[in-house]
């Protein structure tokens, strides 16, 4: 029922019960919080098979709905390559997670406040062509590790994990992996 979003509209659409976004996607956030035996992940990487199968949109709408729970969160647009997530909030690309990583000495967690309490973000910024070797470096992991100490979640879209190593990459970094796809178009050798 939710198609193309325009820009900095996510937060509309979460709220407008007629799409009933908001409620599937309180059964995700249910189902994360609940869902494992073990220990609650605190970092998650969303990622998909393919471009477009809205896994920004649920990683984006999942980040909002955590933090209206009085959760303090962290979205990371980790697409250095095709970075979506500052059009879904509407907030500035740049600064961003590229320049944190290209960034020479020490690096530190910078974040800007989201379109809700609660949620920061660190949006993408200037795209990279060669994003999988940013997003493995120490500087990423450090990032990680104090984005960690401050939020009660982390959560990282990642690009489309088919022909693309970044995904993977971030994969490494999350207690958690979110795999979005499209009911109606992902075919399931592309969800394997």
């Amino acid at each position: 029922l939710v198609r193309k979003l325009p820009q900095g509209s996510l937060v509309p659409a979460i709220g407008d019960a007629k799409t009933g976004l908001a409620d599937s996607l309180r059964v995700v956030r249910t189902n994360i919080i609940y869902g494992s035996a073990d220990a609650r992940p605190r970092v998650l990487a969303f990622t998909s098979a393919s471009p477009g199968e809205g896994k920004s949109t649920v990683a984006a709408g999942l980040a909002i709905l955590f933090a209206q729970n009085k959760a303090r969160v962290l979205l990371i647009d980790g697409d250095l390559r095709r970075p979506t997530l500052h059009q879904l909030l509407a907030v500035p690309q740049s600064p961003g997670l590229a320049g944190l990583l290209s960034t020479e000495g020490p690096v530190s967690l910078v974040a800007r406040a989201g379109p809700v309490r609660g949620l920061d973000v660190v949006p993408a910024g200037a795209p990279l062509a060669l994003s999988a070797e940013r997003l493995g470096s120490e500087a990423m992991k450090t990032l990680v590790q104090q984005a960690r100490d401050r939020y009660d979640w982390v959560i990282i879209d990642s690009p489309p994990a088919l022909g693309l190593s970044d995904a993977a990459v971030i994969a490494t970094l999350a207690d958690g992996i979110v795999v979005v796809c499209s009911g109606d178009k992902t075919p399931r050798q592309a969800v394997r």
